[in-house]
């Protein structure tokens, strides 16, 4: 069990960030994206978290500008939240 281990972590690993990769890219090149304004101040709570059920983007710039945050109302963000979670409790768990 222990010899698969470090197997199952980096395959999860490889599928996280393919999967981010795909809807980052889909989201970054789709002209649609380039027009919608990210100036919604009624969707931003606590000054760092997004939820807009409207806006179809999972990732979006932040108020700053600097970096990129995730929309909480699409499902795919929780889901990838969660995996990353995961993955750093069974990390820190197995240290």
């Amino acid at each position: 069990m222990y010899h698969l281990l470090p197997i199952i972590i980096i395959a999860g690993t490889v599928l996280l960030l393919v999967v981010t990769g795909v809807v980052f890219y889909k989201t970054i090149i789709s002209k649609e994206w380039r027009n919608q304004a990210p100036n919604e101040s009624e969707s931003w709570y606590l000054f760092f978290f997004y939820y807009n059920p409207e806006d179809d983007r999972l990732f979006l710039p932040k108020r700053t500008g600097l970096g990129w945050t995730v929309n909480f109302a699409r499902p795919m963000s929780l889901v990838i939240i969660l995996i990353f979670a995961i993955t750093l409790m069974v990390l820190s768990y197995f240290e």
